[in-house]
């Protein structure tokens, strides 16, 4: 990447930010037009497409950078702290166009080091937010930098352990493979070597062969020890018994009961933490909420303009997590008037806690359908995964489309919605279209009110209503492939396309998918012969 700094402008770089995505959105929607697309191509553009986005991200980080770098110079008279805010699209546009920008972009330097300003609120963006006053007095700094898009999803793998009844069943299916490897010991003809031999060789591949064929379902596949493949002697054979054998089948044994409390132990963090996306969604983009190390300024002296060289030319992350317990209950044994003092300890021991915490609001673009109550998660970059752990006091205002809370860590957060939100359908009606050959579906949703006309593989959305209200004209009446108009639809907050494993999150018994085709079948042989009559 080049090094002068002096190409990363925040202005331009959002406008070329702008341009590559709109690349991206061509690449993505080429693939949903390809019926048929070899493996390694398809691997190797999404890999560019990632590529292309991270690239996206470094550019606007050293953007960032020459804007810190220089913040001395475009100081606020008012507060004398430097604040900027850039967007992909013009600044003059209307104001209900800012829900199409891509990116939005706002930067503020804590210069004067005065307790007085708290913070900054981006009224172009709708953003703002306050630090605590142990910030207050750094050389500090704090990005709002939002991106309509979401790659960090892509790379979240959010997996349900399994139940301890199935662990359960594999453990007593291990233990009766066992049971049966020990019932397929010959007990007679002991004093035959050449017997004993032969049976005692095979039956340690068998249990060997058991063990492979049931793995434990949360540990990799590991290769077994070889058995010696030559004949051993009559005297060590004898010295054998055969509780050898079982011992092999016992340590796999305990190593699937340990799985067992491993998978409770994963059940219960991802019950508190870890967002699971199979049931909910990431809407909205992204929000990195940044708090970043202040650069050294230059010094103006009467003559002389002294800048610091920094051999690093990109931005510094400062650490902030902070860990708020709730207050916790008395202990059992106490008396009245102890136990009173220990809460009113714990109660103070909170509150200086979230004082320490910083308050956000983030205002929510409006190129987005938000069924019910967004919930803010953090995306933690070691587990690939989005937790909720970290957010106190969360308010949503549905009027201004803003969400505030309280946070003990920086990073990057998104808005978690229920991806079901307009399922189960309460109706549905297919009837002729207005054009030749075509027809007309109607949808009746949970919320949403959704009118499509297909014609031969192409189809197009005629009306999207959410209660009275219609909404997101700009989408409808544009021919599409089925693809493409189910993927605009996920992206703006609708889904349509559930899939037969979705019917828990839904709340809704699952069809049996035989009798399905079967009713389907004969329906179809029902109204030709009413046609034909």
């Amino acid at each position: 990447m080049n090094e002068d700094l002096s190409h990363y402008n925040v202005d331009d770089v959002l406008q070329e930010c702008r341009v590559c995505l709109s690349l991206i959105n061509e690449v993505e929607n080429a693939f949903l037009e390809c019926p048929f697309i070899d493996i390694k191509i398809e691997t190797e553009w999404n890999e560019t497409i990632r590529n292309m986005k991270n690239l996206i991200q470094r550019s606007l980080d050293r953007a960032t950078y020459t804007l810190l770098k220089n913040a001395s110079q475009h100081v606020d008279p008012e507060t004398l702290n430097m604040h900027h805010y850039g967007s992909d699209i013009d600044v003059s546009a209307p104001s209900e166009n800012l829900g199409h920008c891509m990116i939005t972009f706002c930067l503020w330097a804590n210069l004067s080091k005065n307790p007085r300003y708290k913070g900054m609120e981006f009224k172009e963006a709708g953003h703002k937010f306050e630090l605590p006053r142990n910030l207050l007095v750094k050389d500090c700094a704090v990005r709002i930098l939002h991106t309509t898009f979401d790659h960090y999803s892509d790379l979240c793998f959010t997996e349900t352990p399994p139940s301890k009844d199935e662990n359960c069943k594999e453990v007593k299916q291990t233990e009766a493979n066992v049971d049966a490897c020990q019932s397929e010991e010959p007990m007679k003809d002991r004093t035959d070597s050449s017997t004993r031999l032969k049976t005692e060789s095979a039956v340690p591949e068998t249990a060997v062969e058991r063990i492979k064929l049931s793995p434990s379902p949360n540990q990799p596949v590991t290769t077994p020890v070889p058995v010696e493949s030559k004949a051993d002697s009559p005297i060590e054979m004898n010295n054998k018994t055969q509780s050898d054998i079982p011992e092999v089948n016992n340590v796999n044994l305990l190593a699937e009961k340990g799985d067992v409390q491993n998978s409770q132990k994963i059940k219960e963090e991802t019950t508190e933490e870890i967002v699971d996306l199979h049931g909910n969604t990431i809407i909205g983009g992204v929000f990195h909420v940044d708090l970043l190390q202040l650069p050294a300024q230059p010094v103006k002296t009467k003559y002389w303009l002294l800048t610091q060289v920094e051999e690093r030319k990109d931005i510094v992350h400062m650490p902030y997590k902070l860990n708020v317990v709730p207050p916790k209950s008395p202990p059992s044994g106490l008396t009245s008037t102890a136990a009173a003092e220990f809460v009113e300890a714990e109660v103070k021991r909170y509150e200086q806690e979230m004082s320490q915490t910083f308050l956000i609001t983030i205002k929510l673009p409006s190129s987005f359908l938000y069924l019910g109550q967004p919930n803010p998660v953090f995306w933690d970059n070691q587990k690939k995964k989005w937790i909720t752990s970290g957010i106190y006091d969360v308010k949503y205002d549905e009027d201004e489309g803003c969400l505030s809370f309280k946070s003990a860590q920086f990073g990057i957060i998104g808005a978690m919605l229920n991806k079901y939100s307009n399922l189960p359908y309460q109706s549905w009606e297919l009837k002729p279209g207005k054009s030749p050959n075509s027809v007309s579906l109607s949808i009746t949703g949970a919320a949403v009110l959704l009118e499509f006309e297909i014609l031969n593989s192409f189809c197009k959305i005629v009306h999207l209503q959410h209660g009275e209200k219609s909404i997101f004209p700009e989408l409808c009446n544009k021919w599409m492939l089925p693809q493409a108009v189910v993927k605009e639809l996920s992206r703006i907050g609708i889904n349509v396309n559930p899939g037969y494993d979705d019917t828990d999150c839904i709340g809704v018994t699952g069809k049996d998918v035989e009798t399905e085709e079967w009713i389907y079948h004969y329906d179809i042989i029902t109204f030709v012969c009413i046609s034909s009559v």
